[in-house]
């Protein structure tokens, strides 16, 4: 059970090997009980580099829920960055 702040990253539905693909950060982890991958708040707070830890977390695991696959299949390029303590996600129309 999860009890404090977390991040979290689920794909409905699960396409195959979803739950099996490599853990980033290491401190991330795939709940088998929420089928969702977490990485919790003191995680990211406590990291040398917070913006780039929880960056890698999505960019690992929303991504490879098959979002960026489906937009990359119309032509629409996806990117993270970092910027004044936010995460941003920002789209490409590939020409």
């Amino acid at each position: 059970m999860i009890k404090d702040a977390a991040f979290y990253a689920y794909a409905a539905p699960e396409p195959a090997g979803f739950k099996d693909s490599a853990v980033l950060p290491a401190k991330a982890f795939y709940s088998t009980e929420k089928n969702e991958f977490f990485l919790m708040d003191d995680g990211v707070r406590l990291s040398e580099t917070p913006e780039q830890t929880l960056l890698d977390f999505l960019s690992k695991h929303v991504c490879r829920g098959g979002q960026s696959r489906a937009l990359e299949s119309h032509g629409v390029r996806e990117s993270w960055r970092a910027e004044h303590g936010r995460v941003l996600a920002s789209y490409e129309l590939a020409m």
